[in-house]
Protein backbone atom coordinates (compact mmCIF):
# COMPACT_ATOMS: atom_id res chain seq x y z
CA UNK A 1 0.00 0.00 0.00
CA UNK A 2 2.78 2.40 0.93
CA UNK A 3 4.61 1.60 -2.32
CA UNK A 4 1.46 2.32 -4.33
CA UNK A 5 0.98 5.60 -2.48
CA UNK A 6 4.61 6.64 -3.10
CA UNK A 7 4.27 5.75 -6.78
CA UNK A 8 1.11 7.84 -7.03
CA UNK A 9 2.78 10.82 -5.33
CA UNK A 10 5.79 10.58 -7.64
CA UNK A 11 3.53 10.40 -10.71
CA UNK A 12 1.66 13.51 -9.64
CA UNK A 13 4.89 15.41 -8.97
CA UNK A 14 6.31 14.42 -12.35
CA UNK A 15 3.16 15.58 -14.12
CA UNK A 16 3.29 18.91 -12.30
CA UNK A 17 6.97 19.39 -13.22
CA UNK A 18 6.23 18.65 -16.88
CA UNK A 19 3.29 21.07 -17.13
CA UNK A 20 4.58 24.63 -16.71
CA UNK A 21 2.24 27.62 -16.85
CA UNK A 22 3.27 30.62 -18.93
CA UNK A 23 1.91 34.11 -18.26
CA UNK A 24 1.79 36.94 -20.78
CA UNK A 25 4.23 39.70 -19.91
CA UNK A 26 2.58 42.82 -18.45
CA UNK A 27 2.31 45.63 -21.00
CA UNK A 28 3.25 43.53 -24.01
CA UNK A 29 0.90 44.69 -26.78
CA UNK A 30 2.31 42.87 -29.80
CA UNK A 31 5.01 40.30 -30.43
CA UNK A 32 6.08 39.24 -33.92
CA UNK A 33 8.59 36.34 -33.46
CA UNK A 34 9.07 35.93 -37.24
CA UNK A 35 9.13 32.16 -36.86
CA UNK A 36 8.08 31.28 -40.40
CA UNK A 37 5.00 33.50 -40.41
CA UNK A 38 3.89 37.11 -39.91
CA UNK A 39 1.65 36.56 -36.89
CA UNK A 40 1.45 38.72 -33.78
CA UNK A 41 1.25 35.91 -31.22
CA UNK A 42 0.16 38.22 -28.36
CA UNK A 43 -2.15 40.93 -29.67
CA UNK A 44 -3.46 39.53 -32.92
CA UNK A 45 -2.05 42.44 -34.96
CA UNK A 46 -0.96 40.11 -37.73
CA UNK A 47 1.17 41.29 -40.62
CA UNK A 48 1.05 40.83 -44.38
CA UNK A 49 4.26 40.52 -46.42
CA UNK A 50 4.74 42.96 -49.28
CA UNK A 51 7.52 42.87 -51.90
CA UNK A 52 10.95 41.45 -51.20
CA UNK A 53 10.56 39.96 -47.73
CA UNK A 54 11.26 36.33 -46.84
CA UNK A 55 12.71 34.35 -43.95
CA UNK A 56 16.31 33.70 -42.99
CA UNK A 57 18.10 32.31 -39.93
CA UNK A 58 17.51 34.70 -37.04
CA UNK A 59 18.70 35.35 -33.52
CA UNK A 60 15.99 32.96 -32.32
CA UNK A 61 14.60 30.61 -34.97
CA UNK A 62 13.96 32.46 -38.21
CA UNK A 63 13.81 36.19 -38.95
CA UNK A 64 12.20 38.54 -41.45
CA UNK A 65 14.72 39.05 -44.27
CA UNK A 66 14.31 42.29 -46.24
CA UNK A 67 15.86 43.02 -49.62
CA UNK A 68 16.24 46.78 -48.96
CA UNK A 69 14.30 47.64 -52.12
CA UNK A 70 10.66 46.62 -51.77
CA UNK A 71 10.31 44.32 -48.78
CA UNK A 72 8.12 45.23 -45.83
CA UNK A 73 5.51 43.82 -43.47
CA UNK A 74 2.24 45.73 -43.24
CA UNK A 75 0.11 45.61 -40.07
CA UNK A 76 -3.34 47.24 -40.16
CA UNK A 77 -3.87 49.91 -37.53
CA UNK A 78 -5.84 48.97 -34.43
CA UNK A 79 -6.77 50.59 -31.09
CA UNK A 80 -4.12 48.57 -29.24
CA UNK A 81 -1.40 50.13 -31.42
CA UNK A 82 -2.59 53.70 -30.72
CA UNK A 83 -0.26 54.15 -27.75
CA UNK A 84 -0.20 57.69 -26.37
CA UNK A 85 1.58 57.34 -23.03
CA UNK A 86 4.37 55.07 -21.90
CA UNK A 87 5.76 53.06 -24.79
CA UNK A 88 8.63 50.68 -25.47
CA UNK A 89 9.79 48.49 -28.33
CA UNK A 90 12.60 46.06 -29.05
CA UNK A 91 14.00 43.83 -31.79
CA UNK A 92 17.05 41.92 -32.87
CA UNK A 93 18.42 43.35 -36.11
CA UNK A 94 21.12 42.45 -38.59
CA UNK A 95 21.67 45.68 -40.48
CA UNK A 96 23.67 45.83 -43.71
CA UNK A 97 23.54 49.58 -44.33
CA UNK A 98 21.16 52.19 -45.70
CA UNK A 99 19.84 51.20 -49.15
CA UNK A 100 20.47 53.61 -52.02
CA UNK A 101 17.82 56.30 -52.19
CA UNK A 102 16.59 55.80 -48.64
CA UNK A 103 16.67 58.41 -45.89
CA UNK A 104 16.17 55.85 -43.11
CA UNK A 105 15.63 52.15 -42.54
CA UNK A 106 12.56 51.43 -40.47
CA UNK A 107 12.58 48.65 -37.90
CA UNK A 108 9.14 49.28 -36.38
CA UNK A 109 6.97 52.21 -37.47
CA UNK A 110 3.46 53.52 -36.86
CA UNK A 111 2.03 56.28 -39.01
CA UNK A 112 0.16 57.14 -42.20
CA UNK A 113 0.94 58.81 -45.52
CA UNK A 114 0.77 62.35 -44.08
CA UNK A 115 4.34 63.58 -44.22
CA UNK A 116 6.03 63.86 -40.84
CA UNK A 117 3.04 62.84 -38.70
CA UNK A 118 4.36 59.55 -37.33
CA UNK A 119 3.55 58.87 -33.65
CA UNK A 120 6.46 56.53 -33.01
CA UNK A 121 9.17 54.56 -34.72
CA UNK A 122 12.47 52.78 -34.24
CA UNK A 123 14.76 53.09 -37.27
CA UNK A 124 18.35 53.36 -38.47
CA UNK A 125 19.20 56.73 -40.02
CA UNK A 126 21.57 57.64 -42.83
CA UNK A 127 24.48 57.96 -40.35
CA UNK A 128 24.00 54.31 -39.31
CA UNK A 129 22.60 55.46 -35.97
CA UNK A 130 19.55 53.77 -34.50
CA UNK A 131 16.86 56.38 -33.77
CA UNK A 132 13.91 56.35 -31.36
CA UNK A 133 11.35 58.88 -32.56
CA UNK A 134 8.22 60.24 -30.86
CA UNK A 135 5.85 62.71 -32.53
CA UNK A 136 2.84 64.71 -31.37
CA UNK A 137 1.77 66.86 -34.28
CA UNK A 138 4.53 69.42 -34.92
CA UNK A 139 6.38 68.41 -31.73
CA UNK A 140 9.11 65.79 -32.06
CA UNK A 141 11.48 64.08 -29.64
CA UNK A 142 14.26 61.84 -30.91
CA UNK A 143 17.34 60.17 -29.48
CA UNK A 144 20.00 58.28 -31.43
CA UNK A 145 23.00 56.02 -30.91
CA UNK A 146 25.48 54.08 -33.06
CA UNK A 147 24.73 50.58 -34.26
CA UNK A 148 27.20 48.05 -35.70
CA UNK A 149 26.78 46.74 -39.22
CA UNK A 150 26.60 43.14 -40.36
CA UNK A 151 26.08 41.49 -36.96
CA UNK A 152 23.06 40.60 -34.87
CA UNK A 153 22.34 43.47 -32.48
CA UNK A 154 19.66 43.93 -29.84
CA UNK A 155 18.00 47.34 -29.96
CA UNK A 156 15.33 48.66 -27.61
CA UNK A 157 13.75 51.99 -26.72
CA UNK A 158 11.43 53.27 -24.02
CA UNK A 159 9.47 56.35 -22.95
CA UNK A 160 8.13 56.66 -19.40
CA UNK A 161 4.92 58.68 -19.35
CA UNK A 162 5.34 59.61 -15.67
CA UNK A 163 8.91 60.88 -15.80
CA UNK A 164 9.29 61.80 -19.48
CA UNK A 165 12.51 59.79 -19.63
CA UNK A 166 13.38 58.43 -23.08
CA UNK A 167 16.07 55.74 -23.26
CA UNK A 168 17.72 53.94 -26.14
CA UNK A 169 19.50 50.61 -25.68
CA UNK A 170 22.00 48.81 -27.90
CA UNK A 171 23.11 45.36 -26.76
CA UNK A 172 21.91 45.99 -23.24
CA UNK A 173 23.64 49.34 -22.77
CA UNK A 174 21.91 52.72 -22.57
CA UNK A 175 23.40 54.70 -25.45
CA UNK A 176 21.07 57.74 -25.35
CA UNK A 177 18.89 59.40 -22.72
CA UNK A 178 16.77 62.52 -22.39
CA UNK A 179 13.66 63.91 -20.71
CA UNK A 180 10.79 65.01 -22.89
CA UNK A 181 7.31 66.40 -22.46
CA UNK A 182 6.24 64.96 -25.82
CA UNK A 183 4.02 61.89 -26.05
CA UNK A 184 2.95 60.02 -29.19
CA UNK A 185 -0.44 61.05 -30.54
CA UNK A 186 -3.00 58.29 -30.93
CA UNK A 187 -5.30 58.89 -33.89
CA UNK A 188 -4.06 58.47 -37.44
CA UNK A 189 -5.80 59.71 -40.59
CA UNK A 190 -8.19 56.92 -41.67
CA UNK A 191 -7.98 58.17 -45.28
CA UNK A 192 -4.16 58.11 -45.45
CA UNK A 193 -3.27 54.41 -45.25
CA UNK A 194 -2.76 54.21 -41.46
CA UNK A 195 -0.93 51.28 -39.94
CA UNK A 196 2.29 49.79 -38.68
CA UNK A 197 5.27 48.80 -40.79
CA UNK A 198 8.13 46.41 -40.07
CA UNK A 199 11.07 46.88 -42.43
CA UNK A 200 9.63 50.09 -43.90
CA UNK A 201 6.89 52.59 -43.16
CA UNK A 202 3.33 51.27 -43.27
CA UNK A 203 2.93 51.83 -47.03
CA UNK A 204 5.11 51.70 -50.10
CA UNK A 205 4.76 55.42 -50.77
CA UNK A 206 7.99 56.24 -48.93
CA UNK A 207 11.41 54.66 -49.35
CA UNK A 208 12.50 53.73 -45.83
CA UNK A 209 13.39 50.12 -46.56
CA UNK A 210 15.46 47.99 -44.19
CA UNK A 211 18.43 46.20 -45.71
CA UNK A 212 18.97 43.08 -43.62
CA UNK A 213 17.04 40.95 -41.13
CA UNK A 214 14.73 41.74 -38.20
CA UNK A 215 13.73 39.25 -35.51
CA UNK A 216 11.75 39.09 -32.26
CA UNK A 217 9.86 42.37 -32.63
CA UNK A 218 8.02 43.51 -29.50
CA UNK A 219 5.83 46.53 -28.69
CA UNK A 220 4.70 47.63 -25.20
CA UNK A 221 2.34 50.16 -23.68
CA UNK A 222 4.64 50.40 -20.66
CA UNK A 223 8.12 51.86 -20.27
CA UNK A 224 9.70 48.49 -20.96
CA UNK A 225 9.25 44.97 -19.60
CA UNK A 226 9.57 44.02 -15.95
CA UNK A 227 10.46 40.39 -16.48
CA UNK A 228 9.56 37.50 -14.19
CA UNK A 229 10.47 33.82 -14.19
CA UNK A 230 7.87 31.68 -15.93
CA UNK A 231 9.47 28.27 -15.56
CA UNK A 232 12.46 26.49 -14.07
CA UNK A 233 12.97 23.86 -16.74
CA UNK A 234 14.73 20.57 -15.91
CA UNK A 235 16.09 18.13 -18.49
CA UNK A 236 14.54 15.39 -16.36
CA UNK A 237 12.16 15.53 -13.43
CA UNK A 238 13.46 12.26 -11.97
CA UNK A 239 17.08 11.09 -11.81
CA UNK A 240 19.16 8.58 -9.98
CA UNK A 241 20.97 10.24 -7.09
CA UNK A 242 24.51 11.22 -8.03
CA UNK A 243 23.51 12.09 -11.62
CA UNK A 244 23.97 15.71 -12.77
CA UNK A 245 21.22 17.20 -14.93
CA UNK A 246 20.89 20.28 -17.12
CA UNK A 247 18.41 23.01 -16.31
CA UNK A 248 17.45 26.49 -17.51
CA UNK A 249 15.23 29.36 -16.41
CA UNK A 250 12.58 30.63 -18.83
CA UNK A 251 11.33 34.19 -18.43
CA UNK A 252 7.94 35.61 -19.35
CA UNK A 253 9.66 38.14 -21.63
CA UNK A 254 13.03 39.32 -22.92
CA UNK A 255 14.71 42.01 -20.76
CA UNK A 256 16.28 45.14 -22.21
CA UNK A 257 19.31 44.58 -19.95
CA UNK A 258 20.82 41.48 -18.36
CA UNK A 259 19.12 40.18 -15.21
CA UNK A 260 20.25 38.01 -12.30
CA UNK A 261 18.03 35.12 -11.19
CA UNK A 262 18.44 33.64 -7.69
CA UNK A 263 18.27 29.85 -7.32
CA UNK A 264 17.63 27.72 -4.24
CA UNK A 265 17.17 24.05 -3.34
CA UNK A 266 15.42 22.78 -0.20
CA UNK A 267 17.38 19.51 -0.23
CA UNK A 268 20.96 18.89 0.87
CA UNK A 269 21.09 16.21 -1.81
CA UNK A 270 20.61 18.74 -4.62
CA UNK A 271 22.99 21.63 -5.28
CA UNK A 272 22.18 24.55 -7.61
CA UNK A 273 24.16 27.71 -8.45
CA UNK A 274 23.28 30.65 -6.19
CA UNK A 275 22.57 32.87 -9.19
CA UNK A 276 22.52 32.78 -12.97
CA UNK A 277 22.62 35.57 -15.55
CA UNK A 278 20.16 35.91 -18.41
CA UNK A 279 21.32 38.24 -21.15
CA UNK A 280 19.56 41.18 -22.77
CA UNK A 281 17.02 40.24 -25.40
CA UNK A 282 16.90 36.64 -24.16
CA UNK A 283 13.87 34.93 -22.62
CA UNK A 284 15.79 31.85 -21.51
CA UNK A 285 19.04 31.25 -19.69
CA UNK A 286 21.90 29.19 -20.99
CA UNK A 287 21.79 25.65 -19.56
CA UNK A 288 23.32 25.22 -16.12
CA UNK A 289 24.12 22.05 -14.17
CA UNK A 290 22.30 20.77 -11.10
CA UNK A 291 24.41 18.43 -8.96
CA UNK A 292 22.81 15.58 -7.02
CA UNK A 293 24.01 13.15 -4.35
CA UNK A 294 23.30 9.47 -4.01
CA UNK A 295 20.33 8.57 -1.85
CA UNK A 296 19.27 5.33 -0.14
CA UNK A 297 15.56 6.09 -0.58
CA UNK A 298 13.54 8.17 -3.01
CA UNK A 299 13.62 11.83 -2.12
CA UNK A 300 11.77 14.88 -3.45
CA UNK A 301 13.57 18.21 -3.83
CA UNK A 302 11.94 21.57 -4.54
CA UNK A 303 14.00 24.01 -6.62
CA UNK A 304 13.18 27.72 -6.71
CA UNK A 305 14.05 30.48 -9.20
CA UNK A 306 13.35 34.07 -8.09
CA UNK A 307 13.45 37.36 -9.99
CA UNK A 308 11.77 40.70 -9.22
CA UNK A 309 9.94 39.23 -6.25
CA UNK A 310 8.38 36.34 -8.20
CA UNK A 311 9.35 32.72 -7.54
CA UNK A 312 8.68 29.61 -9.62
CA UNK A 313 9.27 26.09 -8.37
CA UNK A 314 10.17 22.81 -10.03
CA UNK A 315 10.24 19.40 -8.40
CA UNK A 316 13.08 16.93 -8.78
CA UNK A 317 12.71 13.32 -7.66
CA UNK A 318 15.90 11.47 -6.66
CA UNK A 319 15.88 7.71 -6.78
CA UNK A 320 18.39 5.22 -5.26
Amino acid sequence: MRRRLLALVLAVLLAMAASPSFAQAPGLVSYWPADGNFLDVVGGNNGTPVGGVSFAPGEAGSAFAFDGMSGRVFVPDSPSLAISGSIAMSAWVLFNGIPDGSFASQILFRGDDNNGLDPYYLAVNYQNYVAFHICNGPLIAEITGPIPLGTWTFVAASLDNNTGIMQLYVNGEVVAFQRSGIRPFADLDPDANPGVGIGNVQSGNYSAYFNGSIDEVRLYNTAGPTVFPAQLSLASSSVKGGTPINASVILDDAPFQSVTVSLKSDSAAVTVPKTIQIGYGQAQSAPFIIRTRRVVASRVAHLNATLNGVTVTSTLVLTP
